[in-house]
């Protein structure tokens, strides 16, 4: 090891570099109303229930958890519409109207959990009144309130890890490991779930991450894959509602936030320009760039869709959504289409490259998101080699922290990024860094794995790695600057000093391309959000 932990650096020692810019250049500002929350419960219960209990949790129960989160969940005025605030449950549903007396009540008990705790979150937020909608979320002059550090009921952190909790395989057997987070990450993750839009932006600009210069967030585009369609404001069309809601916030941002569009195959089983159609409809108006997301089940090539699901007629139903009018030829030349068409106008692509999180269905990360299929891709079709192409998470920790068993990946993303002239890489999520493995912090194991990295590519790969944080994934990071804080030192130590304003921030900007001809040109920018992205690039510059 070259770089010990001795003396480790600390940002105060060095103002000039305290006051760099930095760009995230993963994070999301979605809240329930924009996933297929019932589905997603649906398919999800059958990975997170041990014995296979989840064969025998009826859907009725898995639904009403899963209303009963977006019924708690706001919305903020925009586009000359009202802010939404959560309700309550209506107990004259007509949803369960049919539904067994005893069930309903089960059922019922759940959602009460969910709804006591969002009270007590309201609570906590202006003890003297029960707002319409989050007190803070519509004016600036209201000062954000911070997430509660502790969940208010540890029933509703209970019931949510039914649909959220996270899986992971583990050791070299294949059987699947529950990756733990503690109670108030889960409790972080479903408050923001459930705030308006306004919130949401303002717990990550003024509470959670008040350092950063420059947030790029990523949309998800689910419903496709998990076979929901759009019904209202309880679950919103992505092309007609998603959409102009997220171009609106970025436009109130003044340049703090820039977006990624989310492309699915899905979209392209008649043809690829209904795909399409939704994606240039959001560049023209300011989107960034566009997002994939491979653990949806789908790969860059060398598609090979799975077998249709047996025992269960959910899980069935979302193969159906996803794959009967597809074949892997089909996928496959959706996939090439969709890199020459973003090649054609040099657009930025961000695709999850990991093999955990938010898989579609159990497998489908390790088996969808190899970086290997990005080798192949550039191996078939050579004309491709200058796509414009960051691969987020690199891969996973393994390789960069040191432990694990997909070690492999994280060397494919060394040569993808080493390789090919326009690929990047991010670390996003990766909290692990915070922790201490084989009697060393893993942030001076990951030091040192980026320095004989950049050293043995000749430094052509420290022009390449990002940060990123993922925003508001679950993850052990409290508070979350302790994160950013991780890796500021490790890139603080003198072997890696040089390179510091590379990764937060000047990276960033060449892989996105961002440059004052390009903010000049932008309609979709105001002149304030204009007049803050020229202050960053004259600040990257120093």
């Amino acid at each position: 090891m070259v770089i010990s932990e001795t003396n480790w650096p600390s940002i105060t020692n060095f103002p000039e570099l305290a006051e760099y810019p930095i760009v995230d250049i993963h994070s999301h500002t979605f809240n329930a109303r924009y996933l297929p929350i019932e589905n997603i419960a649906r398919a999800r219960r059958y990975d997170t229930l041990p014995l296979g209990l989840g064969y025998l949790f009826p859907d009725k129960w898995v639904v009403h958890l899963a209303r009963a989160i977006v019924k708690r969940t706001n919305l903020s005025a925009a586009n000359n519409t009202p802010a939404l605030a959560a309700t309550p449950s209506n107990p004259t549903d007509p949803d369960r109207k049919d539904s067994d007396p005893n069930d309903v009540r089960q059922a019922a008990a759940v959602e009460k959990e969910i709804i006591a705790a969002k009270v007590s979150r309201e609570k906590a937020i202006a003890p003297d009144i029960r707002p319409t909608a989050d007190a803070d979320e519509e004016s600036s002059a209201v000062p954000i309130q911070g997430i509660p550090r502790k969940p208010t009921d540890k029933k509703l952190n209970k019931a949510a890890s039914r649909l959220f909790k996270a899986e992971q395989v583990g050791k070299a057997s294949g059987k699947p490991k529950t990756i733990d987070t503690p109670e108030s990450s889960l409790w972080r993750f479903i408050y923001i779930l459930t705030s308006g839009e306004n919130r949401i932006r303002r717990l990550l600009v003024e509470q959670e991450f008040p350092e950063v210069d420059l947030f790029v967030h990523h949309m998800m585009d689910l419903g496709p894959v998990y076979g929901q369609s759009p019904k209202g404001n309880q679950f919103m069309d992505f092309a007609t509602n998603q959409l102009p809601r997220s171009e609106f916030f970025d436009g109130k941002s003044d340049g703090k936030f820039l977006r990624f569009v989310a492309f699915s195959p899905y979209r392209a089983t008649n043809s690829f320009e209904e795909a399409w159609q939704p994606i240039e409809r959001a560049l023209t108006n300011g989107a960034w760039g566009v997002k994939i997301y491979p653990p949806s089940g789908y790969r860059p090539i060398g598609n090979d869709i799975p077998r249709k699901p047996w025992c269960s007629s959910i899980l069935r139903e979302q193969w159906d959504s996803r794959y009967a009018r597809m074949t892997d030829d089909k996928l496959d030349a959706i996939m090439l289409q969709f890199f020459e068409r973003c090649l054609e106008k040099d657009i930025p692509i961000f695709a999850h490259c990991s093999y955990g999180e938010f898989q579609a269905a159990k497998g489908y990360g390790p088996r969808d998101a190899n970086p290997k299929y990005w080798l192949r891709l550039f191996k078939k079709h050579p004309h491709l080699e200058k796509l414009r192409l960051c691969l987020g998470h690199a891969g996973g920790s393994d390789y960069w922290l040191g432990f694990g068993d997909f070690m492999g990946w994280g060397a494919d993303i060394l040569t993808l990024c080493t390789n090919y002239p326009n690929v990047y890489c991010e670390f996003g999520a990766m909290d692990g860094i915070l922790g201490k493995e084989k009697e060393q912090l893993n942030s001076v194991y990951f030091a040192n794995r980026m320095l004989d990295c950049f050293r043995k590519t000749d430094g052509h790969f420290a022009r390449k790695v990002m940060y990123g944080s993922d925003w508001f994934m679950p993850m052990a990071a409290d508070p979350r600057t302790n994160y950013l804080n991780a890796y500021r030192e490790a890139f603080l130590s003198p072997e890696l000093r040089d390179h510091y304003k590379d990764f937060f921030c000047r990276n960033a900007l060449n892989y996105l391309q961002l440059s004052e001809q390009r903010v000049d040109n932008d309609n979709s920018l105001s002149p304030t959000a204009k007049a803050r992205l020229r202050e960053l690039l004259g600040k990257a510059r120093q």
